[in-house]
């Protein structure tokens, strides 16, 4: 089973909006709160879905930080403190050096999983 391209596209979509407040400011919100929807779905994909790392936070941060301005110097991501809340799944939200990354780009988010409310 692999993960369908819509769900991918829209996953994506979420990460790259998270990233790009990070890295450039665009688009500043308070808060990012996804529908819980399909959850059984996207656990389902952890264990069988060849593709899964493409609905990740993790895989869009690693080419989010890897962009270089046009004098070739990494980007480095800003502060953003009007973000106070996030409320995602964890199992696609969670990698190394996420948190250390949202202390310093979102200081005042509080990060919510839908885990937590199951």
């Amino acid at each position: 089973m692999d993960v369908p391209q819509e769900v991918i596209n829209k996953w994506q979509d979420v990460w790259w909006y998270i990233c790009d407040m990070a890295y450039y400011r665009k688009n500043v919100s308070s808060s990012v709160h996804l529908k819980k929807i399909d959850y059984k779905e996207l656990l389902a994909y952890t264990d069988s879905a060849k593709n899964f790392e493409q609905i990740t936070l993790d895989y869009i941060w690693k080419q989010a930080s890897a962009r270089r301005d046009p004098d070739g110097n990494y980007v480095d991501p800003v502060v953003v403190p009007e973000l106070k809340e996030i409320y995602v799944p964890r199992i696609l939200f969670t990698c190394l050096g996420v948190f250390t990354w949202f202390r310093h780009s979102f200081p005042n988010c509080q990060i919510l999983f839908w885990e937590d409310d199951m």
